[in-house]
């Protein structure tokens, strides 16, 4: 479905944050841009799959069966689901030895 044979690029990437932390209940993702330079981060989708995300990108149109990302799209998908530094207090309040932030990676490409 998002296969293109005479162009792969790089869609988005999927990150996994678990803030340096033990505790799961601060936990994020972040679906990264990179050719649009935008970062969405939320907490709603630390228990979500990544199959589950590119769902909801397809149906709030922000990629299509191209693998094309509709700008303004993207931008009204960020408006609504970004919770950016959303565990900020919690992580300055919480000094923990764990190593450092946890990264799992999903690369869609097209």
């Amino acid at each position: 479905m998002f296969t293109n044979s005479i162009l792969k690029e790089e869609l988005l990437n999927i990150v996994v944050d678990n803030n340096k932390t033990e505790s799961k209940v601060d936990d994020s993702k972040k679906i990264i841009f990179a050719q649009q330079n935008i970062t969405i981060q939320s907490k709603n989708f630390s228990e979500q799959k990544w199959d589950f995300l590119i769902a909801l990108l397809i149906q709030e149109k922000v990629i299509d069966a191209k693998g094309e990302i509709n700008l303004d799209n993207l931008k009204r998908f960020k408006a609504k689901h970004d919770e950016k530094d959303i565990n900020k207090t919690m992580r300055d309040s919480i000094k923990t030895k764990t190593p450092s932030k946890t990264r799992r990676f999903l690369y869609l490409i097209v």
